[in-house]
């Protein structure tokens, strides 16, 4: 035992890491495969912009809707009736209305643009463990000469 204790290394956790020896082909499909990743990513980054700009622009258009049919006040600070104001009764209903199928239209354009998210985010998701998967697989990948 006396004699191998100078080729016998102490244990210990500082172990270095392997060193990475692939092939140019290994190294080739790896680039290929976290270039396609990227493209995906800022695909839906893209996406996800548009999907929030829209749904901006939507809330600002309410905004300026909302602004636009605001009561009428006196200068006693009571709210003018319609009727004083010189709208008639059939103008207020059709106000209502439009603000109604308004209120509508915004709601369903978020529900839409919430179903397009979570599409999305599903994707990314399934996509990133498809490219794990595809990584580990190509760790094993042998190419012989012929």
């Amino acid at each position: 035992m006396q004699t191998l204790m100078p080729y016998i290394a102490p244990l210990t956790s500082d172990v270095p890491p392997l060193l990475n020896q692939r092939s140019v082909v290994d190294q080739i499909s790896a680039k290929m495969a976290d270039k396609e990743r990227k493209d995906r990513e800022t695909k839906s980054q893209k996406k996800l912009k548009k999907l929030q700009d829209k749904e901006s622009e939507i809330n600002d258009l309410m905004q300026q809707h909302s602004a636009h049919y605001q009561p009428e006040y006196g200068s006693d600070g009571s709210q003018v009736s319609s009727h004083l104001s010189g709208r008639s009764f059939k103008d207020d209903r059709r106000r209502a209305k439009a603000e109604r199928k308004a209120e509508k239209k915004q709601e369903k354009r978020q529900k839409k643009a919430e179903k397009k998210l979570v599409k999305l985010q599903g994707k990314e998701t399934k996509n990133i463990t498809e490219n794990q998967a595809k990584m580990k697989k190509m760790e094993f990948l042998v190419v012989e000469n012929l």
